[in-house]
């Protein structure tokens, strides 16, 4: 059956439009993290880049830690990998999921970086995990991006339809296939950094749940679960009592698309744009778009929590 980290197990080609269709990080992002990091343990030794694909955000964290491990479990991404880095020494590359902490020394890590991933681990194991492998006081970061906001409200409305129907034919080749076990996947990516437990167990107090450039009135969980499935994949609310809930805006992350640009971003989700109702959609949205382009952003979520 397929598992969900075997959804990204692809080709070259398809990491090329990723890149192209995926947002293009601001510097202010990562610097959120990184002086989050310095006020909390100011050791920059040692980062897991963890579920890291082809290594698309790993230049950023070694700029600033003197060594990266990259970890990914779909082998096509390990052989990009290996070819884009070479025999740098700054660079460890592991085949493993996240919840394979075999081989990586308790308490060895001044940071873990989850770049768009946290949603195919299974929790509490995944959680527990990273517990294991970050030094007391290291930093644990969840970076989730979803899916694009246009901001011409005609537009927006058949993004979503197409982002849900594309969710609908997915859950239906699931089922189609017995692999109703994927269900958890789509349920933990629609409820997006929610569905994190930050148990003080392991981390201090007053972990930062933080929600980036989030239009007024809306929510990645209403965009990405399609009404007629929440009852199937209700949201997960893991927030802690004591963790800190905060909206921002960061500039960056506003873009424009065209027709072209928006159809690159909806294939990094891996629905085939032949399925179900999704080509009379795109016709639609074309009627709108036309030979122009509409303002869109980025909203996103930040986890920011720290080791006992």
């Amino acid at each position: 059956m397929e598992e969900g980290s075997q959804l990204w197990n692809l080709d070259k080609v398809f990491w090329d439009n990723y890149l192209k269709g995926r947002p293009k990080v601001p510097d202010s992002f990562f610097e959120r993290i990184f002086n989050y990091h310095a006020k909390h343990s100011g050791n920059f030794e040692n980062a897991h880049d963890a579920g890291a694909g082809p290594g698309v955000h790993s230049a950023r964290l070694a700029k600033r830690f003197g060594h990266v491990l990259l970890s990914d479990p779909a082998e096509k991404n390990i052989v990009i990998m290996r070819k884009a880095l070479g025999e740098n020494s700054q660079f460890d590359i592991r085949h493993s999921k996240l919840e394979d902490v075999d081989g990586i020394v308790p308490g060895s890590m001044d940071l873990v970086f989850a770049g768009v991933m946290i949603h195919f681990v299974e929790q509490p194991k995944g959680i527990e995990s990273v517990a294991h492998q970050l030094k007391p006081g290291g930093t644990f970061a969840s970076g989730e991006f979803g899916i694009a906001f246009i901001k011409n409200p005609a537009a927006q409305r058949i993004w979503t339809q197409l982002f849900h129907q594309g969710v609908i034919n997915v859950m239906n080749r699931f089922r189609a296939a017995g692999n109703e076990a994927m269900f958890a996947v789509l349920q933990r990516a629609a409820s997006m950094n929610g569905a994190v437990p930050l148990p003080e167990e392991y981390f201090k107090p007053g972990a930062i749940r933080l929600s980036l450039n989030h239009p007024e009135c809306w929510s990645f969980y209403d965009e990405q679960c399609p009404p007629q499935l929440r009852h199937e994949l209700p949201q997960i609310i893991a927030t802690g009592p004591n963790d800190v809930l905060r909206f921002e805006s960061e500039t960056g992350r506003e873009f424009t698309a065209d027709m072209t640009l928006l159809k690159i971003i909806m294939s990094t989700y891996t629905f085939d744009p032949e399925g179900e109702g999704l080509p009379e959609l795109w016709d639609e949205l074309g009627e709108i778009v036309g030979d122009g382009s509409v303002d869109c952003a980025w909203p996103a979520e930040l986890i920011l929590a720290t080791r006992r």
